[in-house]
């Protein structure tokens, strides 16, 4: 029985991991356009306001947006873990269910 829910939750938990990493690739994208979004803003508004924001961008927005990345980018990898880590209790827990049934046997 353990093991069919195992088995039942590592599908739509691969499918997390899989949409996870989609979303890092597109905060991953945001970030480059923003980085490039400082050059662009620099032709087309000119002044003191101008170099505030995109001071504002490159100080706050992107490390930001990087740290953001960072985060949700370390989730696939600890969910991979917890899964590694429950199969083998699962294995485990099967192995000691088997023993305990072949005690069970010889003394019965």
């Amino acid at each position: 029985m353990v093991g069919s829910v195992m088995k039942m939750i590592t599908g739509p938990l691969q499918d997390v991991i899989s949409r996870i990493a989609k979303q890092v690739d597109v905060l991953g994208d945001i970030q480059s356009r923003f980085g490039g979004f400082s050059s662009a803003i620099q032709g087309a508004w000119i002044g003191e306001d101008a170099d505030a924001f995109v001071e504002e961008i490159q100080r706050r927005l992107v490390p930001e947006i990087a740290d953001l990345i960072a985060a949700i980018g370390g989730m696939p990898g600890g969910l991979n873990s917890a899964m590694d880590i429950m199969h083998a209790a699962d294995s485990k827990g099967m192995g000691m269910v088997s023993q305990l049934g072949d005690m069970f046997g010889s003394i019965f």
